[in-house]
């Protein structure tokens, strides 16, 4: 459950959060990813409705935006 909070609190960041951190768990876009990832990598049984390739999505995400911000 608290994967989904984290994913959740991603699509509301990158849509209507306006990139603005105070909506992520963590306060903060890479410690919040990286937390995602953690967490992501150690449960025993993947999800389903989260994939590898969907939190590769969110960090080319995340690093596009970051380039954009330089």
């Amino acid at each position: 459950m608290l994967l989904s909070r984290y994913q959740m609190d991603l699509d509301y960041y990158f849509g209507c959060g306006n990139m603005n951190p105070r909506h992520l768990y963590f306060g903060n876009i890479e410690t919040h990813m990286r937390e995602t990832i953690n967490l992501w990598k150690q449960l025993p049984i993947k999800p389903e409705w989260l994939r590898a390739t969907e939190l590769i999505e969110y960090k080319t995400k995340v690093n596009s935006f970051k380039t954009c911000e330089n």
